[in-house]
């Protein structure tokens, strides 16, 4: 419901952040929160079909393979929090929803 209401809304800076202060106790950067949208944006526009594909079954991943999929974040220098993966999960199914 409040990702088909989003996709009638232009999305801004402002919406992005009342949207993720009223989900999360703590809510991400807002800055970070809006360049990974905007890049991410960029990428459903002009990238390619295999990279947002990879990028959609990242989303639909169940619990547990978030946790392996965070851990090899991890590994690879980029530490995020259980709270930070879900925030940014919901910022790229917002950005894929929009561009359906």
């Amino acid at each position: 419901m409040i990702l088909e209401s989003l996709r009638l809304l232009k999305m801004d800076k402002e919406i992005l952040y009342d949207l993720l202060s009223t989900s999360y106790e703590e809510a991400i950067d807002i800055d970070k929160a809006w360049s990974l949208y905007n890049n991410f944006d960029e990428l459903c526009i002009n990238g390619d079909f295999t990279t947002i594909l990879y990028v959609y079954k990242i989303c639909m991943m169940d619990k547990r393979d978030r946790l392996r999929w965070r851990t090899r974040l991890a590994e690879l220098g980029f530490e995020l929090t259980p709270n930070e993966v879900d925030q940014y999960l919901l910022i790229l199914t917002i950005v894929l929803t929009s561009a359906i």
